[in-house]
């Protein structure tokens, strides 16, 4: 649901929603707790100002970024998460891909911190630039 409404666009309130038609971002954050972990952490980038995804819950990685010159799988830490074995992490390397390993709720604020070329800078907590 948080994927469909971050790629969604706002109309100009010339008409109303249609049931079942996207709410914006801020409307929807206002309702309800996040149900999955990936919602949680598009949350988490969302709140703070970050560069959403291009893609989630793909059979590649939690999340996906297509940059320029770069296609970025990040993984979450969670229950039922898929495991990344060493060895498919070299493998994804070796063909072009940037791995990061988000690891737990606790620990995404770090990891989002850590890749600004990823995430983007965001926000601080009085609302301006980093």
């Amino acid at each position: 649901m948080l994927v469909a409404l971050a790629r969604s666009r706002t109309g100009d309130g010339s008409r109303p929603r249609a049931s079942g038609a996207s709410v914006p971002l801020a409307e929807s954050q206002e309702r309800s707790a996040p149900d999955t972990p990936v919602e949680a952490f598009l949350r988490l980038l969302a709140d703070n100002g970050h560069r959403l995804p291009d893609e989630t819950a793909t059979p590649v990685a939690d999340v996906v970024y297509h940059l320029a010159g770069a296609e970025v799988a990040v993984f979450l830490e969670h229950e039922g998460a898929r495991r990344l074995t060493e060895q498919d992490e070299y493998r994804m390397m070796d063909d072009g891909w940037l791995v990061i390993r988000a690891g737990a709720e606790p620990d995404w604020k770090d990891t989002v911190r850590a890749y600004p070329d990823v995430f983007g800078i965001g926000r601080d907590h009085r609302g301006g630039d980093r």
